[in-house]
């Protein structure tokens, strides 16, 4: 049997502004960004977008109908310098 991890999940409070960064992040670690997938689970009230491999899954959910930001604009910080990701 080969040992593996599943179902480790983050909870993010904006998906759609954590998902490039754990894009930028992950392959650093060595994960393969082919197998990715995302979802919308009404039944749960949640978005997600699963890294998955054989050997480790790791999800990042945002719980909030549609899956959009868990806080309002207002409430929103900007990341701190140096986790940018991306082009500036």
């Amino acid at each position: 049997m080969v040992p593996r991890i599943d179902h480790i999940e983050l909870t993010v409070a904006d998906l759609d502004r954590a998902e490039p960064f754990y894009d930028e992040l992950l392959p650093l670690l060595g994960f393969d960004l082919d197998p990715k997938n995302w979802d919308n689970i009404p039944k749960h009230e949640f978005r997600c977008v699963d890294y998955g491999s054989p050997a480790f899954d790791l999800t990042l959910i945002c719980p909030r109908p549609g899956g959009g930001s868990c806080l309002p604009p207002e409430a929103r910080l900007p990341p701190p310098p140096g986790l940018r990701c991306g082009s500036p």
